[in-house]
């Protein structure tokens, strides 16, 4: 099975997708982070909820990660399939 067929399965049944950003200012610096949660049954959003982190001193990529990880902590059914949604190539190639 190819991935596009294991994300339209996913995406048929209850699963979570997480929308990820990050980033700072100057590299180290202060930055921020969000993950915006929504949980689908099919096509249909169920629950929404933004989460949002920062710090004073860190760098781009350490927000992009910390993004993720804090979107995977929040969710409320840890057997539920995730979908993350990311415009990071260093945590997409990283979780590829």
């Amino acid at each position: 099975m190819n991935t596009e067929d294991t994300i339209a399965g996913i995406r048929a049944g209850r699963h979570y997708l997480i929308h990820t950003d990050g980033a700072c200012s100057g590299n180290p610096g202060p930055g921020g982070c969000a993950a915006l949660l929504q949980l689908f049954d099919g096509l249909t959003m169920l629950k929404e909820r933004e989460i949002k982190r920062a710090e004073l001193k860190t760098t781009n990529n350490r927000m992009q990660l910390r993004a993720a990880l804090v979107g995977l902590r929040a969710l409320e059914v840890n057997d539920t399939p995730a979908i993350i949604v990311s415009d990071s190539a260093y945590l997409v190639d990283g979780m590829n």
